[in-house]
């Protein structure tokens, strides 16, 4: 059995967490020594840490000096095995396996798969019909570990201070008894960034401000708008658009514990696909997710209390990547016309027949 394991994560932070109960299952059922995970940035490193508990987590540096140098005091590391996350049709992500020095090199196989996977030696085909959750959990299969019945509980580890801040925010904003709806607008990225394909995963402001509206009109509800710090314009144009904005509170969490902890105080997340919103089905609160061009089959909350509405339309879900492509952007030739097919009345309707309102 292997003594020391490299796992890469190179994805988003909703990625991420979809790992988790794949890494769970490593550490139960994989004699080892040392279990270290690679990450493309410091939001990645604190969702695992937050969900794992105490790990050891690298920051891959920007830069091709900084980022060599981090590899080769990786490989001073001498790892028996390196693991790359779901999903990993890139080929970055196999240069930088083979780089670790690892003798076995453990990855997913595509339909429309990259020229470099040669480089790994260890292949799990991926199935497109199946979840993020269950296709990192068939990684395991290069162990000889049957996955079945793997899907280990999610568990967060919060600190006093996590806690004490999303105490603070409910007493100063006198929201502790109300019914609290957590929402999250964006997805992951700066509001205005038009390249990155989150801007395509989001449901209009508009659309987001007149649920506001009946859900504060109909339940008295308090609404709490979550996200980056830059996503702090499309909060604030939300809460321009709703009548009574004294039920509006914009949460500036400065990491991601300080923004589970206060999801922990709500009664129900409203979220785009996005990191958040996998965080709070993890978290087991009621969660439903709002789909357009993503696919809801590979990404929709995996909560016990999760649910999701998606579009309708014929060109939905149009995201290729990982299985038919290699570059992983929305490429939508409609203008994201399939988010027009869900309407502020298809949500509301669906948050009754849930009983969630």
């Amino acid at each position: 059995m292997p003594k020391k394991i490299l796992i890469l994560s190179f994805s988003g932070i909703g990625n991420s967490l979809m790992a988790v109960p794949f890494i769970n299952c490593l550490k139960e059922r994989v004699n080892h020594e040392q279990i270290d995970i690679l990450c493309l940035n410091k939001a990645i490193a604190e969702a695992f840490v937050l969900t794992l508990g105490p790990v050891r987590t690298i920051i891959l540096p920007r830069g091709i000096f900084h980022g060599l140098a981090t590899l080769l005091e990786l490989r001073r590391e001498k790892y028996d095995v390196c693991i790359t996350l779901f999903p990993s049709n890139r080929w970055q992500f196999d240069l930088i396996a083979f780089l670790s020095g690892a003798k076995k090199r453990v990855t997913h196989t595509y339909q429309a798969d990259r020229f470099s996977a040669f480089l790994q030696n260890v292949k799990i085909p991926a199935e497109s019909d199946l979840h993020d959750v269950d296709q990192n959990l068939r990684l395991l299969s290069a162990f000889d570990i049957n996955y079945g019945g793997c899907y280990c509980d999610f568990t967060y580890h919060l600190r006093e201070a996590d806690q004490k801040f999303s105490q603070d925010f409910i007493a100063a904003n006198k929201i502790d008894k109300s019914f609290i709806v957590g929402i999250h607008p964006g997805a992951g990225s700066d509001y205005g960034n038009q390249g990155w394909q989150g801007k395509g995963k989001r449901w209009s402001e508009e659309n987001f401000a007149a649920l506001c509206n009946r859900l504060i009109q109909e339940k008295d509800a308090a609404i709490i708008l979550f996200g980056g710090k830059n996503e702090l314009e499309l909060k604030n144009k939300i809460k321009s658009q709703v009548v009574r904005t004294e039920k509006v509170f914009l949460a500036h969490t400065l990491s991601l514990a300080h923004a589970a902890a206060l999801m922990a105080k709500c009664n129900l997340f409203i979220s785009n696909d996005s990191g958040l919103m996998h965080l709070a089905a993890f978290m087991d609160l009621p969660v439903v997710g709002i789909f357009g061009p993503t696919n809801h089959s590979r990404t929709a909350p995996a909560g016990k209390r999760s649910f999701y509405i998606r579009a309708k339309a014929d060109c939905s879900p149009c995201l290729r990547y990982p299985f038919h492509s290699t570059r992983s952007k929305l490429d939508c030739k409609e203008g994201l016309k399939c988010f027009s097919w869900v309407t502020v009345d298809d949500v509301m309707q669906f948050l009754k027949q849930k009983e969630l309102v």
